[in-house]
């Protein structure tokens, strides 16, 4: 039995529902790293893997803690963008099932919900991060 990518799943869905009705220009990057253009400026998600995630309960059901920072060019934006991505998070996540995979993510808690977060960078990008956990039943 192989464990579906729950980070994958979750970029390609936030990726999508974030995106909904958003002008070209105006589009949301949702990525599972920092972009290596220090001078991106738009509004970017980053999902990562927790390394403290409590793994595999039993064979087919999966506990992921989910690291998510939002960054955008103001404190209102960025706030704004981390908000969104609870909601997608927390009603649109929960007892979805990914086509591709059958992995089913039955509930997404806020193990801590979106808040300020330390940013090294000189630029005017703001950094909100969150901690979700999902519980995910895995097609056998």
């Amino acid at each position: 039995m192989a464990y579906a990518d729950t980070q994958q799943i979750v970029l390609g869905r936030l990726h999508t529902r974030l995106n909904i009705d958003v002008p070209l220009s105006e589009r949301i990057r949702v990525e599972d790293e920092l972009p290596t253009n220090s001078q991106y400026a738009g509004r970017l998600v980053v999902v990562t893997v927790n390394p403290g995630s409590p793994g595999d309960t039993t064979l087919t059901l999966d506990l992921v803690d989910l690291d998510i920072d939002a960054f955008a060019g103001s404190r209102d934006r960025t706030r704004d963008l981390a908000e969104q991505v609870r909601t997608e998070m927390r009603v649109h996540l929960s007892h979805y099932t990914d086509p591709a995979s059958g992995a089913f993510i039955k509930r997404v808690q806020t193990l801590g919900r979106p808040a300020p977060a330390a940013w090294d960078d000189a630029s005017r990008i703001e950094r909100w991060s969150a901690l979700y956990r999902l519980t995910v039943h895995h097609a056998p």
